[in-house]
C-alpha cells in the first residue's frame, strides 16, 4: 500500500468526564440476551515503562480476584446473574474504561446490577484477602509459563493484533521472552496493600456510565433510569460484611490408596502415546 504524499491529519478526540452517572437503556426484538454494564471512564494512560507494565499486572490480578468472587456468586442455587465480569481496557484512543458487567436472566437487570455494585463496594471497603492474592499470583504465573512454553505455537492473528496495537496505541511489543522474565521478576513483589488500593481508584462515582441491553418482549419489563438509580441508593444503604475466604487446608485424599499393577499396555507409535 503506497504511503500517501499528503496524508490527512489524524484528529484525536477527548472523552469528556462528568460528575453525574449517565444511563443508556436499549431494548430490541433481536437482542439475544439481557446485559447490564457499569463503565468507569479514564483518560488513556501511557504504557512505555516497566513501571507501566507492572501496573497492568496489578490490574489483571485485581480483576482476576474480583472475577473469582463473581464466579462464586454464579454458582449459587439462585444466582443473581448467569456470569459476571470485571476488567479494564481501551475504550477509544484517548480513553480507557474499567467495567463491571453481568449477563442476567430476563427481568434480572436490577438484581444483577445490585450484585455487581455490592461486590464492588465490598472490595472497596474491606479489600481482598492474602490467600486470594497468593492463589491469583500463582494463577497468573502459571498462565505466563504456559504462554512461554507454547511461544512457538502463537497464532498469526495474535501476533498481528500486537503489531496493530503498537501502531494504533503505541503499545510496546517486547516479545514473550521479555514479558515472561518481567512476570517472574515483578509478580512475587506485588503486595495486598497495592491491590486493595486499586479499588478506590477504579470504582468511583464520577465519569460513570450504566448501559442496559434487553430483548424486547411483552414478558420483559425493562428498568427505567429511575429504577436503576434506586439500586445505587439501596446498595449505598446496605450493611455489607467482609468476604470470607474459606480455605480448606486438608489433603485432596484422606488416605492415598495402594498402587495396583498395570493390567495391560498398548503403545501407539504413530501418536507417541502409551495406553
Amino acid at each position: 500500500i503506497p504511503v500517501p504524499e499528503n496524508p490527512r491529519d489524524r484528529k484525536l478526540f477527548d472523552i469528556p468526564g462528568h460528575e453525574e452517572t449517565l444511563f443508556a437503556i436499549a431494548s430490541d426484538p433481536e437482542a439475544p440476551r439481557s446485559m447490564v454494564t457499569v463503565y468507569f471512564k479514564f483518560s488513556a494512560e501511557e504504557d512505555n515503562t516497566v513501571g507501566d507494565y507492572r501496573k497492568g499486572i496489578l490490574e489483571n490480578i485485581y480483576s482476576g480476584m474480583f472475577n473469582n468472587r463473581l464466579n462464586e456468586l454464579a454458582q449459587d442455587e439462585d444466582p443473581p446473574f448467569i456470569f459476571g465480569y470485571s476488567g479494564k481496557g481501551r475504550f477509544v484512543r484517548t480513553s480507557q474504561v474499567y467495567m463491571l458487567a453481568a449477563m442476567v436472566r430476563d427481568n434480572g437487570i436490577e438484581r444483577g446490577l445490585d450484585a455487581l455494585l455490592t461486590e464492588a463496594e465490598r472490595v472497596k471497603k474491606y479489600g481482598f484477602t492474602e490467600t486470594e492474592l497468593q492463589r491469583q499470583k500463582q494463577a497468573v504465573l502459571r498462565s505466563m509459563e504456559k504462554a512461554y512454553a507454547e511461544r512457538n505455537k502463537i497464532e498469526s492473528q495474535s501476533l498481528a493484533a500486537e503489531y496493530i496495537r503498537n501502531f494504533l496505541f503505541n503499545e510496546p511489543v517486547p516479545g514473550i521472552e521479555y514479558e515472561y522474565m518481567l512476570y517472574q521478576k515483578l509478580v512475587p513483589g506485588i503486595t495486598l496493600e497495592e491491590i486493595n488500593q486499586l479499588a478506590k481508584e477504579l470504582v468511583r462515582s464520577e465519569s460513570r456510565v450504566v448501559a442496559v441491553e434487553s430483548p424486547e418482549k411483552e414478558s420483559i419489563t425493562v428498568p427505567t433510569e429511575a429504577d436503576l438509580k434506586k439500586v445505587f441508593a439501596a446498595v449505598g444503604e446496605k450493611e455489607i460484611v467482609p468476604y470470607s475466604d474459606d480455605v480448606l487446608d486438608i489433603p485432596l485424599l484422606a488416605s492415598v490408596p495402594d498402587p495396583k499393577p498395570v493390567v495391560s499396555e498398548t503403545i501407539h507409535e504413530e501418536l507417541g502415546v502409551t495406553e
